[in-house]
């Protein structure tokens, strides 16, 4: 697994499984769950017991997969997901 994504890895995260694997926040570390929105500065996760969570970009680096897994830093992806996503059509 790479260290981080390159930039055709950062498309559309709705619905993939996220994994938080660093944090700044003990608290988040580990949690996982699927993508059910996402801002400009955070992921809105459903955990595996259902709870929904809303887990800060900025103090967070997650795994997503979608068939590979792929290792991304949150500080990297604050963009507003329409706008990342044009970033990467282009």
């Amino acid at each position: 697994m790479a260290k981080d994504a390159a930039p055709a890895g950062w498309g559309e995260f709705l619905g993939k499984e996220l994994t938080v694997v660093e944090s700044t926040d003990p608290g988040l570390v580990g949690l996982q769950g699927e993508v059910l929105d996402e801002t400009m500065r955070t992921f809105v996760v459903r955990a595996a017991s259902g709870k929904v969570v809303r887990v800060p970009k900025a103090v967070a680096t997650f795994r997503i997969s979608d068939g590979r897994p792929v290792r991304i830093e949150g500080h990297r992806i604050q963009y507003r997901p329409e706008d990342r996503i044009k970033k990467v059509r282009s």
